[in-house]
């Protein structure tokens, strides 16, 4: 006998639906640009604006609901060069859910960026 574990389609919408109704959605910026680890437990250098509390739902890329979206924006205060951004579980501290870096973006005093993170949950 096989010992074969398959996520059903159902089991992927179930994912995300848990993930779209928790926490995880505050998103925060930064400005250090070592690269993303699975050790992370927090942005190399988180910048001073609030984080800001997402949109979440569920979308779909392959399969109905496969996907967990996350949109939220964030005005700078002062003149940043963001390069990373995260999700967290809390508006302040909190648990690091996802971390990613990029090319830098200047961003001038009272401008925004809109962060759209895709988490794809699939039978990989």
């Amino acid at each position: 006998m096989a010992n074969v574990t398959t996520v059903v389609n159902g089991g992927l919408d179930l994912v995300t639906a848990l993930l779209a109704a928790s926490d995880i959605k505050y998103i925060s910026w930064g400005t250090d640009g070592t690269e993303a680890a699975v050790t992370d437990t927090d942005l190399g250098a988180e910048s001073a604006e609030d984080r800001t509390s997402g949109t979440q739902t569920q979308q779909t890329t392959t399969t109905s609901n496969d996907t967990y979206q996350l949109v939220g924006s964030i005005t700078a205060t002062d003149d940043r060069a963001i390069v990373e951004a995260g999700i967290f579980d809390a508006s302040t501290a909190g648990n690091l859910f996802v971390h990613c870096n990029f090319a830098v973006q200047n961003i001038p005093s009272g401008d925004t960026i809109t962060f759209t993170f895709k988490i794809v949950s699939d039978q990989g």
